[in-house]
């Protein structure tokens, strides 16, 4: 790659501690700072740093063009190659081709000489004979001469290959398009297709004679009886005859979708005929009333012409369609403003005009069939009012006058007779009877007999079928009959009024409402599986265990005697000895024990440390005057206790708009995964992971990358916390971590720094002890913090070091 100079001002970051790492000086610091040991470096080493010139690697683009010029040439050269080539081989087949003809002729021209002397008749057709063969001869001699050099621009066709899993009918129809572009005869064909058949499709050839598979016609019947589609004409027709136009399909994907099913169900059909089919299929098939009956006056007679007069009257209705304007109806009443006593007034007239007889309770009519006289309203502009108010009448009849009416009643007299007698009848004694009788017969549990009255008992079944389900969002009623189950509710409220429509129009408008419902349906469980499955990913453990792990073991074991609260159900520490497979491992406790094959839903993570030395290193090395050990501050804090010294305070702020003169920090993993939370916004925004890991993370240590900018660099730390990222740090493990990070602060003189609510949220630790050690640590040090409290998916907290006490 080439090479360019450059002078000491205009070298980058990386080209400095390049030069410096050469000289063997300290790479660490700013720019200015890493110019300044340069420049006396030089002049250690007696050069003139203003005019000394460095040798730096030119970039990539002065050798991308660098190649784009050589492979340029070389084209042009390679192309000027190949016409010469090709003008020495056409000058020689001219002159090959030149030579034989005169040769030829001069052969003809000794014939006819010859036979002059030979009679009239034998003469003519001798020389008849011999002036045809030259030229034939030249034909035929001329042409493999000129096919080896002339067929090099011809194109042949490659057939494709057949598997036996794509379509039969559309890879013939290929297959026959590449043989008539090759000009191929039958048995040319037939090679042809024996050699394109892949995978699966080849078995067919240990079922076919060598006669049958030379044969074009037997080889395309075999493979139409194993891959076709004929014998599946009955399932295509049922698919026709069930096809409806979808919610929100255009018309479009439905007269494809119409055209492909009437091919494959008509096949052996005239096109007249399957043209008149697909036509009628379509206008079964549409959704729109108004646009079928257009359509069925229009009489098309073919596809296309109907997709296209459909699609005509479809923008026709849309550009005439007019803004749907509600009336409000003057007689409705507003809930509350119709008095109880006028509505018991008018109620009691309308019963008086209807034979109404009462059962199931007080609330509940049953009005008799086949001996309602029906009587015309008086003419009122309440009408509409006191039909909806009519179910909140109060009637207080009597038991007595219930009793005679259901006896009198010849539909309820049977099933009370029945209950009575404590005894279901069958179907044989119920059939019978009217088919009021059979209904109530089909209610039969919930119909009960209470002091000589039937009544009927709502079923548990009815609240289940007319609730809105959190999943579907839709009641279970309403998704399988389209409409809300009527309910005891309605009797005292009344039913919302619907649309009257009958007939066709009615199916029509039912179907389009189901479909609705189903693709809300549809939506809902969709978006409620993606929660459950965020939701579960997020606490997802994956349980993988390296070898060399500590972990606990669950072997819950009972005393007698002891509650069973007061035991542990947990053993260990044990070490991973071996991965057997995902799920099993063998494990060892130490520091000798005996090895133990165990299921991993049985092992949870170990997060301390069981090297006995070093714990008792740790026992032995006594706190500095004036500091709290870990284990003092959490006898102080560990129940909520806040320290607070006057050295923080918070403020909301975004992270990332922080000035540049701040650093950020945050806590990781050793694994360095950083697949979720904040870790992953700082992952996608410095990267930098194989520096990170050049480091050696491991617990308890702070990594430190370099970002540069907004033309300035910015120093990164990374706070190493746990082990993996599925585990949970502890409250060591931040606390070492943190007077980690502020050794670091203070060695290098740094004066802001910046980090997210740390160890609080996926880690699940106690904030308010996160921030008395940062407090702690701080004022310790006489350190300045500044806290940006966390907003909801975006809050952060500041941590401003500096060198200058706080009181």
């Amino acid at each position: 790659m080439a090479s360019r100079q450059v002078f000491l001002k205009d070298l980058k970051v990386a080209d400095l501690k390049r030069e410096l790492e050469e000289r063997e000086c300290e790479t660490t610091g700013k720019k200015a700072d890493l110019q300044n040991r340069l420049k006396e470096a030089l002049e250690n080493e007696g050069e003139n740093p203003d005019i000394f010139l460095f040798e730096i690697a030119g970039d990539i683009n002065s050798a991308l063009q660098s190649l784009e010029k050589n492979l340029r040439g070389m084209e042009q050269k390679l192309i000027e190659n190949m016409d010469q080539k090709l003008m020495e081989n056409s000058s020689c087949l001219q002159k090959q081709i030149g030579e034989y003809v005169d040769g030829k002729f001069e052969e003809m021209e000794n014939k006819k000489i010859a036979t002059l002397s030979l009679e009239s008749g034998e003469q003519q057709r001798v020389v008849n004979t011999a002036l045809k063969s030259p030229g034939s001869d030249i034909d035929r001699l001329s042409k493999p001469e000129l096919s080896s050099h002339v067929e090099i621009s011809r194109i042949r066709m490659k057939p494709p290959q057949f598997d036996g899993k794509s379509s039969w009918v559309n890879y013939l129809r290929q297959f026959e398009a590449a043989a008539r572009a090759n000009g191929w005869s039958l048995a040319e064909k037939a090679t042809a297709l024996t050699l394109a058949l892949r995978g699966d499709a080849t078995d067919i050839l240990q079922t076919l004679s060598l006669e049958e598979q030379d044969d074009y016609h037997q080889l395309v019947r075999h493979l139409e009886m194993r891959y076709g589609q004929s014998h599946l004409e009955h399932v295509y027709h049922s698919q026709l005859k069930n096809r409806y136009q979808k919610n929100n399909e255009s018309l479009q994907e439905f007269e494809a979708d119409i055209a492909r099913l009437v091919r494959l169900a008509y096949s052996s059909t005239p096109e007249n005929v399957m043209e008149r089919l697909a036509v009628q299929a379509f206008l079964d098939g549409l959704r729109d009333i108004e646009t079928r009956q257009a359509l069925t006056l229009a009489r098309p007679s073919k596809l296309v012409d109907a997709l296209a007069r459909a699609l005509e009257f479809e923008a026709a209705k849309e550009s005439c369609r007019r803004q749907a304007t509600i009336r409000k109806r003057e007689e409705d009443l507003e809930e509350g403003t119709c008095n109880e006593a006028e509505i018991r007034r008018v109620a009691k007239e309308i019963l008086d005009k209807r034979p109404i007889r009462r059962w199931n309770g007080a609330k509940v009519r049953h009005i008799r069939g086949r001996r309602i006289e029906k009587k015309k309203a008086p003419p009122s502009s309440e009408k509409d009012v006191v039909i909806r108010r009519l179910t909140v009448v109060n009637d207080d009849w009597q038991p007595d006058e219930l009793l005679r009416d259901q006896g009198n009643d010849p539909n309820l007299k049977p099933i009370v007779n029945w209950k009575k007698e404590g005894r279901k009848p069958t179907w044989e004694e119920v059939s019978r009877y009217s088919p009021t009788v059979k209904s109530y017969w089909a209610q039969w549990n919930s119909l009960v007999l209470s002091d000589g009255l039937l009544k009927r008992v709502l079923e548990k079944s009815d609240a289940y079928r007319s609730s809105v389900h959190e999943t579907t969002g839709q009641t279970p009623a309403s998704i399988v009959m389209g409409r809300e189950l009527r309910l005891p509710c309605d009797l005292k409220f009344g039913c919302t009024p619907g649309d009257d429509v009958a007939g066709e129009d009615y199916v029509s408008t039912l179907r389009q409402r189901m479909d609705d419902i189903h693709e809300r349906v549809r939506s809902n469980i969709q978006g409620a599986s993606d929660r459950m499955k965020e939701t579960y990913d997020i606490n997802a453990n994956d349980g993988r265990y390296q070898p060399g792990n500590q972990v606990w073991l669950y072997n819950p074991q009972r005393r007698r005697g002891l509650s069973p609260k007061l035991q542990s159900s947990w053993e260990g520490p044990y070490e991973v000895v071996t991965r057997i497979n995902d799920v099993v491992y063998r494990i060892q406790k130490l520091p000798r024990g005996k090895p133990r094959v165990v299921h991993f839903n049985r092992l949870a993570p170990f997060a301390g440390s069981n090297d006995e030395q070093a714990e008792a290193r740790v026992r032995h090395v006594s706190p500095p005057d004036g500091e709290l050990s870990f284990e003092e501050f959490m006898s102080l804090h560990s129940n909520g206790q806040k320290a607070r010294y006057g050295v923080t305070r918070e403020e909301p702020r975004d992270l990332f708009q922080t000035p540049a003169d701040f650093c950020l920090a945050h806590c990781v993993a050793a694994d360095l995964r950083m697949f979720r939370g904040i870790a992953l916004t700082f992952k996608k925004a410095f990267g930098q992971l194989e520096e990170l890991r050049r480091q050696r993370p491991e617990v308890g240590r702070v990594l430190q990358i370099t970002a540069a900018e907004q033309e300035k660099e910015r120093s990164v730390f990374y706070l190493v916390t746990k082990q993996l990222s599925h585990h949970k740090p502890t409250y060591q493990t931040v606390w070492d971590t943190l007077v980690e990070l502020r050794d670091v602060l203070l060695s290098q003189s740094i004066s802001s720094l910046a980090i997210p609510k740390i160890a609080s949220g996926l880690d699940g630790l106690d904030w308010r002890v996160i921030r008395s050690m940062l407090e702690e640590i701080a004022q310790r040090e006489d350190c300045g913090l500044l806290l940006l409290p966390d907003l909801p998916m975006q809050e952060w907290v500041i941590l401003q070091v500096s060198s200058q006490a706080r009181g």
